[in-house]
């Protein structure tokens, strides 16, 4: 008995110990197994939920689809966003990865399971003693999406937090001994905030159900802190402490809250003295007191240099309860000067990235610390100091990270949306609210905006913008590259100003004519001051970059251990099988990425040479797994470098210190002069002294053509333009055609830059020689092959087969369907040691040489997805395009083959217009000549004539393709296929002023818009309808109208999804040569 007592004793003393440590932690820890059960639609009441059975169990943190609870992914699978890809449904190509067992999708990275809707999570947790005394506090750090919680059946609260920690106060609800938590999470649309924005969509982040990082109760006194802000005022050297204090006494109570600082995070560290107040907190609420805290005349201020941070530590003391409260902060002084960022009185220019929410293992945002600080300084070593959360706010751990390591983050308030009612102002209020309560004191919050793109109701903006500026510590801006701007922004971003350009591409969606490379002959001597100068405070060039580069599959899929998997690399991967180019895959990686690196660098220097640009943020250093797949970083979605690039040849054109050089042309000739204006843009921490920089022009095998030096300088830090010399060198003795590289370099330092030029010969003179060159492929041609003639045949590009836009520059963004986006050359491939490029310097990839030949050039496909004929699948042609990784044709400007006893030479690239202005075409075409006259030209293949003339065909419509049905009103009726055939030249003409063409679609269909062939300038008044029955009609609004081309093209403002759709005209006859869809999976919205 005896010792059976003294068991029990020590058992109640190991409970009390428990109890004790809890109560001096302060915490109780929520994290382990917890009970689950998905919501039905048959459910009516939440509560039935509290006493229902729950069968399976969940480890929290953590979410369903990571831990393999929820829906299989099938094509019926209801997303987030609806549904995916119209052209993945019902394309033929995509037949093998709609099956059961292999389903596949290329829209976003595919979960396991997929779940969005209701979930319950439960359990139990105990508090072996009295509770009267002290206050109880539930935290949970990220949920997804809104939480309403239960305790012991009970409703405790409801919180719509998305980026902002759920927090409850939880007091009255608790009792001694066992106590039952039930959290119904809900992450469908609970507040429209956009379709995609990464905060809560598949795009990157899964659309997650769960709870990640910290789940704790916090016990606390009656008395305690419920917040402190904390506002230095570097000019007078004070801390304002901004404080709320919670009471649930029933009376006042004195108290004295001390303050105490220190120093960290740098190399000389220091405590302040502390300080102290005594205040009276009145009962059951929250009162506020605000205390000056003096600091000693040896602050520091913190910015990407010096991250000095402090550390308060604040307390509260009373007869009758305690509590304590530590925060980091920094002394910082933001202003703005005319168009430019200044930061503790000197000028910073803005070099971002975009983070999208890219967690590809299982699409949640890490918690960890260190994890960030990592990725951080990869940004910094990579040139970058700067990153914006696009449409998403990171959790704790990335602004701890970003204080520590020095970095300036801008978070959203987690919409991408039409911003137009009460509901979704209220959502991004509070949010707001939370995410300054949680975050403000954090260093590197410098930007807030809020959030992306489309547009928000003006008044709406004003009451954000007033609110969002009530709080001092960072610059705010509204809708990043949206509407309205106002006067009370701190700063804009676009991609251009009153429709000048401050970037390649301006509008959307790319198309060749929008981009500014398109345009001009290639040069590094534009930038975009005449833009800047028309808008008056600090402007930021949007989403620059955006390049894309062939996944590396192969190294990429192995990667993916967690519970996402790339169904868009497996779709690649059995693809470029299917048309017999796997060998040709790490070419094509590597093609595409060398392309990429020359692209990005002409954009990020464009902006460094505008005069007062506040900076860029770039889409991105990392891929995005989202939008169909834009694989648009030098990263993967893993943050692990590509191997088409290394850390210096990018941070040559994007750093603190680059050195840059206006060439106003690349493209030569040896009766030309070429010159470069250098100069240097400097926004590194010092100024630099009495430095010179050399320079030298080397040819192709590094023999240095030309050499020279500026005078040594002092070069002033914070500020671009700096001129440091002019280059000039006579061409007519050098060597042509050859490429040569400038290359200027800063003595005694790291910084350096080159710049590739090309020259070619005066005369460029073209012999057919034994070569007929012919323009049709006709019987007679056939009988001149068949005898042993050689035939260069020039194809008629507009009856090609896939009607492919033209090849230049590359793909923009993502891949867009089957032909539309700006091109659907990624690159070309070539071998540049081939005789064919005798005479033609090149690399194996594009480069600014190729402008005016793929300016002019259109793919031609030799094999695709359910050919009837096509090329071999071991064929490779001597000049390759580089298809979309979605759909992997194989394409060629230049394929040769053997005809009977003759020799072919196929080409799409354009040898006839304009000629006389385009040099490297006319050296290409007579390198391709000599190679056609020479014992070199020798085909391996031979082919008939039914496979050559299969690069041959019709061009396909979209709502033909989906089996769309055309009507129109009764007077006519006859000739609605003229509209659909997928040829422009057969024009439907309606027969009265007022009619309506009717689109019926086999089922809902996701539309962006509508795109008209016209013989005329355009339709000029009409009206757009939707239906779902094909009987009852509504307008459509929200249309914007443009002319590309001979094209009238309708966007919608917000994607629509529709059974039927009608065109409505008045006071007018329209003439249509062609009639087609824009599906909304085939033009993602931009960035």
């Amino acid at each position: 008995m005896a010792k059976g007592l003294k068991l029990f004793i020590v058992y109640v003393l190991l409970l009390v110990g428990v109890w004790l440590q809890s109560t001096m932690a302060q915490t109780i820890d929520l994290s382990g197994v917890w009970k689950v059960k998905q919501e039905t639609k048959q459910t009516t009441q939440q509560e039935m939920f509290l006493t229902a059975g729950f069968e399976e169990t969940v480890i929290l943190p953590g979410c369903l689809h990571a831990q393999g609870i929820g829906n299989d992914v099938t094509p019926e699978t209801k997303w987030y966003l609806g549904g995916l890809s119209t052209l993945w449904h019902n394309h033929p190509m995509y037949e093998q990865f709609r099956q059961p067992g292999n389903v596949r999708i290329f829209d976003f990275l595919q979960p396991a399971k997929h779940y969005v809707g209701a979930a319950w999570y439960k359990r139990t947790f105990n508090i072996p003693h009295p509770v009267e005394h002290k206050e109880f506090f539930l935290y949970l750090e990220r949920v997804h999406w809104e939480s309403t919680l239960y305790i012991n059946g009970r409703k405790a609260g409801v919180n719509r937090g998305l980026g902002t920690a759920h927090e409850y106060n939880i007091t009255s609800f608790i009792q001694e001994g066992e106590n039952e938590i039930a959290i119904r999470i809900d992450n469908s649309a609970i507040v429209d905030v956009g379709r995609i924005p990464h905060s809560v969509s598949e795009q990157t982040m899964a659309a997650w159900n769960g709870i990640i990082g910290e789940m704790k109760i916090d016990i606390k006194e009656k008395i305690w802190f419920d917040e402190v802000q904390v506002f230095p005022d570097v000019d007078r050297g004070v801390v304002v402490v901004k404080l709320n204090v919670g009471s649930s006494l029933n009376e006042p109570e004195s108290v004295k809250i001390k303050l105490g600082a220190e120093l960290y995070n740098t190399k000389h560290t220091y405590k302040e003295k502390s300080t102290s107040k005594d205040v009276v907190v009145t009962p059951h609420g929250l009162t506020s007191f605000t205390i000056e805290y003096p600091f000693s005349g040896k602050i520091q201020c913190w910015d990407e240099f010096n991250p000095a941070l402090y550390r308060l530590n604040v307390s509260l003391e009373s007869s009758r309860a305690g509590d304590q409260y530590s925060t980091s902060f920094a002394f910082r002084k933001l202003e703005l000067n005319g168009r430019r960022f200044m930061l503790n009185g000197k000028t910073i220019s803005i070099r971002g990235n975009l983070n999208c929410g890219e967690f590809p293992v299982d699409g949640l945002p890490s918690m960890d610390v260190a994890w960030w600080k990592k990725i951080f300084y990869l940004h910094k070593s990579w040139g970058h100091n700067m990153v914006r959360f696009h449409s998403w706010c990171p959790p704790k751990a990335a602004f701890i990270a970003a204080d520590e390591v020095g970095i300036y983050l801008q978070p959203e308030a987690s919409e991408w949306g039409v911003i137009l009612s009460p509901e979704q102002e209220q959502f991004i209020v509070e949010e707001t609210d939370r995410m300054i309560r949680q975050y403000g004191n954090h260093a590197s919050w410098l930007f807030f905006a809020m959030g992306n793109e489309l547009r928000a109701d003006t008044a709406i903006m004003i009451r954000f913008i007033e609110k969002a500026k009530q709080d001092s510590r960072r610059f705010v801006s509204g809708k990043i590259n949206g509407r309205p701007v106002l006067d009370s922004f701190d700063f804009a971003v676009s991609h251009s100003v009153n429709k000048k350009r401050v970037r390649h591409h301006m509008g959307w969606p790319p198309k060749p004519e929008t981009n500014l490379l398109f345009h001009m002959q290639p040069n590094t001597a534009y930038d975009y001051n005449d833009a800047i100068r028309e808008f008056p405070k600090p402007f930021l060039s949007h989403e620059i970059g955006q390049y894309c580069v062939f996944p590396d599959y192969e190294h990429e899929i192995p990667k993916y251990t967690g519970s996402l998997y790339p169904g868009v690399l497996d779709i690649q991967k059995t693809l470029m099988a299917e048309r017999g180019m796997t060998k040709l895959a790490p070419q094509f990686t590597e093609a595409t990425g060398k392309w990429q690196v020359e692209l990005l660098k002409a954009e990020y220097e464009a902006v460094l040479r505008t005069k007062d640009i506040a900076g860029f943020h770039s889409l991105s250093l990392q891929d995005f797994p989202g939008q169909g797949h834009a694989p648009v970083g030098v990263f993967d979605a893993f943050w692990d470098v590509k191997k088409h690039v290394t850390r210096s040849e990018f941070t040559r054109f994007c750093n603190e210190t680059v050195l840059l050089a206006r060439i106003p042309s690349l493209i030569l000739q040896q009766k030309d002069t070429f010159q470069a204006t250098v100069e240097l843009y400097n926004f590194a921490e010092k100024p630099i002294l009495q430095k010179q920089v050399v320079y030298q022009i080397t040819d192709e095998s590094g023999k240095v053509i030309h050499q020279g030096k500026f005078n040594k300088m002092n070069y002033p830090s914070r500020e671009n333009n700096m001129h440091i010399g002019t280059v000039s060198l006579n061409l007519s003795k050098l060597h042509s055609p050859t490429k040569y590289t400038f290359t200027v370099q800063m003595e005694g330092t790291d910084i350096r830059n080159w710049w590739s030029f090309w020259v070619f010969p005066d005369d460029i003179e073209s012999h057919s020689g034994d070569v007929k060159i012919v323009r049709e492929l006709n019987d007679e041609v056939i009988k001149d092959l068949n005898q042993g003639a050689k035939v260069l045949w020039l194809t008629d590009r507009s009856k090609l087969k896939g009607n492919l836009p033209t090849c230049f520059a590359s793909i923009y963004w993502t891949a867009f369907g089957l032909k539309e986006g700006e091109t659907m050359c990624n690159s070309i491939l070539c071998n540049p040691e081939h005789p064919v490029f005798g005479q033609f310097p090149t690399e194996m990839h594009t480069n600014w040489q190729w402008w005016d030949v793929l300016k002019y050039s259109v793919p031609m496909i030799l094999d695709e997805h359910g050919a009837e004929n096509a090329f071999p699948k071991e064929y490779q042609p001597l000049l390759q395009a580089i298809d979309s990784w979605k759909v992997n044709r194989k394409l060629a400007l230049l394929a040769e083959c053997k005809v009977g006893r003759g020799k072919l030479m196929i080409s799409s690239v354009d040898f006839e217009t304009n000629m006389d202005k385009r040099t490297a075409t006319r050296q290409l075409y007579r390198s391709l000549l000599n190679y056609m006259n020479s014992a070199d030209f020798n085909p391996e293949f031979t082919f008939d004539k039914a496979t050559i003339l299969s690069i041959y065909g019709q061009h396909e419509n979209g709502l033909k393709k989906i089996g769309a049905t055309v009507t129109f009103s009764q007077h006519d009726v006859s000739n609605e296929s003229l509209l659909i055939d997928g040829d422009e030249k057969t024009v439907w003409k309606a027969s009265t002023k007022t009619g309506y063409i009717a689109i019926g679609f086999q089922t809902l269909v996701h539309l962006k818009g509508l795109s008209m062939s016209m013989s005329a300038k355009g339709v000029r008044t009409f009206t757009l309808l939707i239906s779902e029955n094909g009987k009852d009609w509504e307008p459509l609004q929200g249309i914007n109208a443009q002319m590309v081309s001979n094209k009238q093209i309708l966007f919608f403002e917000k994607p629509i999804q529709s059974a039927y759709l009608r065109i409505q005209y008045d006071e007018f006859i329209p003439v249509i040569g062609e009639l087609d869809i824009i599906l909304a999976d085939a033009l993602p919205t931009e960035g």
